[in-house]
């Protein structure tokens, strides 16, 4: 049996069950300030970016004829104004990382921005997961080997 009372006086069930706190705390504030810097920092940038000059291409219509189109129309070769990163979008995809995986597969040719912060959340999800699954089966194991006979 393992002795209880550690270094400051707690048994090891305590200890572990801090550390599994912990680290779902640190997850959720290091996700949420993840979430405001690119929320603040696209917000930012759509207010100060001045609108692009007009690019035009020459567009063959199906008529035959040709004309004269602006590039976004002819195509959206450019950047998409619908595209920004989301926190919202990476909050999802952190507390139902499958949602944040299907969102960045069907948006990772759209919108490669929100794509991003889709499957970022995912991904730091699944970590935060896995991490607080090794966690509590430490926990439980240790738990365990603690019952008196």
């Amino acid at each position: 049996m393992i002795p209880q009372g550690g270094p400051i006086g707690l048994g090891p069930q305590e200890l572990l069950i801090i550390a599994l706190i912990l680290v779902v705390i640190v997850s959720l504030v290091s996700l949420i300030v993840w979430a405001v810097r690119r929320s603040g920092a696209a917000a930012d940038k759509r207010k100060v970016q001045a609108p692009a000059p007009a690019t035009y291409v020459m567009v063959t219509m199906p008529d035959g004829s040709q004309q004269m189109m602006p590039l976004s129309q002819s195509g959206g070769f450019g950047p998409n104004p619908a595209d920004y990163r989301s926190g919202g979008i990476a909050t999802l995809g952190f507390f139902f990382p499958m949602v944040g995986l299907i969102l960045y597969l069907v948006w990772k040719d759209q919108t490669p921005r929100r794509a991003h912060s889709a499957g970022k959340g995912a991904l730091i999800g699944v970590i935060t997961y896995a991490a607080v699954s090794v966690i509590s089966v430490i926990a439980f194991v240790v738990m365990i080997n603690n019952i008196p006979y």
